[in-house]
């Protein structure tokens, strides 16, 4: 399971409880080899993400990375960046697997904590969200509809770029002890053993 929480809601053992199983994509993409070329980048949630968050990263020089993306490409920018800030909670577990800083982002109240929490305490590092407010139309489409809308829209978009550029600096990112990932990588790769071998013997038949 992703953690602790998770196991004490379905009424399990704690020893069931591991981490997220994106953390083995760090053994089969080869992060270390990218050299940093973004201080900073923003993913934000599936839901929100858009042209409007692209336009204020791009207005701050951060690298704006956008989960609708190609996986590979995804990964890439993930390794290229120094300091990832991220609402999309699985950007941070890459950036956390790949060595990389990350601030978790909060913009909507409808991000489930107990997901960031659970995954947090797997890997023994605390949640401490920040909070931005959310762009309303982050969608190009939708930013275009009108004169006042266009207006409205660039004044979201500067304040959204303010308040991430502000957490830059008062901030302090998180990432958890390389000894702590390999340990849960580890139990990852027993699990996935007795998993094949269950599945061999006819167990899900």
């Amino acid at each position: 399971m992703r953690g602790p929480l998770s196991a004490k809601k379905l009424g399990v053992s704690e020893t069931l409880a591991i981490t997220d199983g994106a953390l083995l994509v760090r053994d089969f993409f080869d992060y270390a080899s990218y050299q940093k070329k973004y201080k900073f980048a923003y993913m934000p949630h599936h839901q929100p993400a858009g042209e409007g968050w692209a336009l204020a990263c791009q207005n701050l020089g951060f690298c704006y990375i956008d989960p609708g993306w190609s996986v590979e490409k995804i990964l890439s920018l993930l390794a290229e960046t120094e300091i990832l800030l991220a609402e999309a909670m699985h950007g941070a577990i890459i950036a956390n697997a790949f060595r990389v800083p990350w601030i978790p982002i909060g913009t909507s109240p409808k991000i489930l904590s107990f997901k960031w929490e659970d995954w947090c305490a797997s890997c023994g590092v605390e949640y401490k969200p920040r909070f931005i407010e959310r762009l309303h139309h982050p969608i190009k489409k939708n930013d275009l509809l009108s004169p006042l809308k266009i207006v409205l829209d660039w004044t979201r978009q500067k304040s959204a770029a303010q308040q991430l550029l502000s957490i830059t600096k008062t901030a302090h990112p998180s990432l958890s002890a390389e000894h702590k990932l390999n340990e849960c990588s580890a139990k990852l790769y027993e699990k996935l053993e007795l998993f094949k071998q269950d599945w061999k013997e006819g167990v899900f038949t």
